[in-house]
């Protein structure tokens, strides 16, 4: 069953055209009933691959040093010798096939300032296939600091073929400047022309980043698969929540909530030349000064099922889609 409650929008007389920075986009209100298998079964083949990892990196610190030596084979940080979060990613990306990192509970402040995609500084850069395993979203905490990095806090490469996210809160953010890049404050998945990488999360919660679009999570040419998922309080320019560009996307047991897109389309969910199916999830209390305060799509196939959609206000139009 899908369910509208109270969505806030004005009345037509009110809707104003796109501002020229923006690219025209049509909300698509229509629910075509599409299943997502495809993308239900490359996740299935990229957990069998994992299976086959050859290395798990224990973190054993908080603090955000990088790797004394990529070449070695071990986890061992600068300044402490200690596996920190960031020396486990640059050791799983100069590591040949899948890897996996188990990070325990705690607050891990990014300080380290750069722009880069070695994962030397700056966000934490995943160029190979890789697995992270948090202690659960309310006990192992990755802090962005965009205040002082200036940088989001995690980003998929194309070279990464698989990237699967467990139990872990994104959080704090920031793509707002030419150097970090403007999408996806909390977590950016890139992709080549035809690469089209795996990306799972599953129990995350991702809250309060920045970003030009896609404040939360930004995923281009992507098969996504979001399961237990809260996307919490994140504010963009264009869809404070979840940006989708050329994906494919299965989102189950979802919580998208607070969102704010400043001045573009769809305040929680926006998904473009996307095939998206939401499945048992609620989007709620999301805005937007333009069109679909809850969500908004153009050129894209939308499923929703046994969901709801319920508090979300539009400037324009569409307090709901």
């Amino acid at each position: 069953m899908f369910r509208l409650y109270r969505n806030i929008s004005p009345a037509p007389s009110s809707i104003r055209r796109l501002g020229p920075s923006l690219s025209a986009a049509i909300v698509v209100p229509t629910l075509l009933l599409l299943a997502g298998q495809a993308v239900l079964a490359h996740s299935a083949q990229a957990a069998e691959l994992l299976l086959a990892s050859s290395t798990n990196y224990v973190v054993n610190s908080t603090d955000d040093l990088p790797d004394a030596d990529t070449l070695d084979g071990q986890c061992i940080a600068t300044v402490t010798a200690a596996c920190t979060l960031r020396a486990a990613i640059m050791q799983a990306n100069f590591a040949s096939g899948p890897q996996t990192i188990t990070v325990p509970s705690g607050t891990f402040l990014l300080t380290r300032v750069a722009a880069d995609d070695t994962a030397s500084g700056g966000d934490l850069d995943v160029s190979d296939a890789l697995t992270i395993q948090g202690a659960g979203s309310a006990a192992t905490i990755v802090d962005g600091n965009g205040q002082l990095t200036h940088d989001r806090v995690l980003q998929v490469l194309a070279s990464a073929a698989f990237m699967s996210l467990n139990g872990v809160t994104i959080r704090n953010g920031s793509a707002l400047t030419t150097s970090s890049g403007l999408f996806g404050g909390g977590i950016l998945v890139n992709s080549e022309l035809g690469s089209n990488p795996v990306v799972t999360l599953t129990e995350v919660l991702i809250e309060a980043n920045l970003a030009y679009q896609g404040a939360g999570f930004y995923a281009e040419g992507n098969r996504v698969n979001l399961n237990n998922v809260r996307v919490l309080d994140n504010t963009a320019f264009q869809t404070g929540g979840v940006f989708l560009r050329d994906s494919i996307a299965v989102l189950s047991n979802v919580l998208i909530e607070g969102n704010i897109s400043t001045d573009g389309d769809g305040g929680g969910l926006f998904g473009f030349n996307s095939t998206l199916t939401l499945l048992n999830s609620t989007l709620h209390a999301n805005s937007t000064a333009t069109i679909g305060g809850a969500l908004g799509v153009s050129s894209s196939q939308l499923t929703i099922r046994d969901s709801k959609l319920y508090s979300n206000t539009a400037g324009s139009g569409g307090g709901a889609l």
